[in-house]
């Protein structure tokens, strides 16, 4: 009995300073969850700073290892026409393209010059320049060509290291058009111009932003 006695405190004390023990682990890994957590957030909060577009403006060259595209005007049109007229031995040939819109709209439009400085070709029906035109909060997606105008000639595709104008530019509703003062072009490139599915133009590699108001 008095063996019994003397056991049993012991095994409580044995049990009681086990549970403190564990309680103060749980109580040690806690802040350790907490500031991991913490140190995410940061990481987090940075990666959205550095993906803020680049101001640029009207005038300006971006000139990056894969591209070189200048910013010369912004303009609103209902239409875009190219003529060439070619002589030849038994007369003359007239070469015309163009770029339209669709009924009721205009072309809002950002115009340039730009050249291919990446190792390949790359075709202008991937929108290697992607953008949107925003107007008065409404959001327009753009449409990429390269016209050769002395030769009314599309390019389809820029080989390496070919030059092109271009024009990037969104349909917009007429009245919109007509009374437009000020808009923001919103563009960028995946690294290389390499074709890539983007759902959004935060997930470009380069992006830009350019104001303009009348």
């Amino acid at each position: 009995m008095k063996k019994s006695k003397i056991i049993i405190p012991i095994i409580i004390a044995v049990l009681a300073i086990g549970i403190i023990a564990i309680v103060a682990i749980m109580g040690n890994n806690k802040p350790q969850q907490l500031q991991t957590g913490a140190k995410g957030d940061n990481t987090k909060t940075q990666e959205q700073e550095e993906k803020k577009a680049k101001e640029v403006s009207l005038g300006k060259t971006i000139e990056l290892s894969f591209i070189k595209m200048s910013l010369d005007k912004i303009e609103v049109k209902p239409e875009y026409k190219f003529s060439y007229k070619e002589k030849t031995s038994w007369g003359s040939t007239t070469h015309s393209s163009s770029i339209t819109c669709k009924s009721g709209m205009k072309l809002v439009c950002l115009k340039g010059k730009l050249t291919n400085l990446s190792k390949e070709g790359v075709y202008t029906s991937n929108d290697f320049v992607k953008g949107e035109i925003v107007i008065n909060g409404n959001k327009y997606k753009t449409r990429l060509e390269c016209v050769n105008e002395s030769k009314a000639e599309k390019y389809y595709e820029l080989v390496a290291q070919q030059s092109s104008n271009y024009y990037l530019y969104a349909e917009v509703p007429e009245k919109v058009a007509n009374e437009l003062k000020s808009c923001t072009v919103n563009f960028g490139f995946v690294e290389n111009l390499e074709s890539k599915y983007i759902s959004d133009l935060s997930e470009l590699d380069y992006l830009y932003t350019l104001t303009y108001s009348k």
